[in-house]
C-alpha cells in the first residue's frame, strides 16, 4: 500500500496490519470512504484486500471483486472484456 492509503488507515484508527486483518478490507474501506468521500474509489477496496492476501489490487477476478463489493455494500459493474 502507498503512503496515502497508510495515512487514511491511520486517520480512521487502523494503525497496524493486524488491526486491518481484524477489521477486514470492507469495513476499513467503509470507514475511509465515510471520512474522505469522493477521494476514495473502489480500487481502494481491492488494494486493502490485496494487502491482506499479499496480492496486487488488479489481480482479482470479476467474481472476487463482485463479492468484495457486495460485502462492502457497493454496486459492482464489471467492465466488458476488451476486444482486440
Amino acid at each position: 500500500m502507498g503512503a496515502a492509503t497508510s495515512r487514511w488507515l491511520r486517520a480512521v484508527g487502523i494503525d497496524s496490519p493486524s488491526e486491518l486483518r481484524r477489521v477486514g478490507a470492507p469495513e476499513a474501506y467503509a470507514r475511509i470512504a465515510y471520512r474522505f468521500g469522493k477521494a476514495v474509489n473502489r480500487n481502494l477496496l481491492y488494494a486493502l484486500e490485496g494487502a491482506l492476501r499479499d496480492r496486487p489490487y488488479n489481480s482479482f477476478s470479476a467474481e472476487e471483486k463482485r463479492r468484495l463489493c457486495e460485502v462492502a455494500g457497493l454496486p459492482f459493474h464489471a467492465h466488458p472484456a476488451k476486444q482486440s
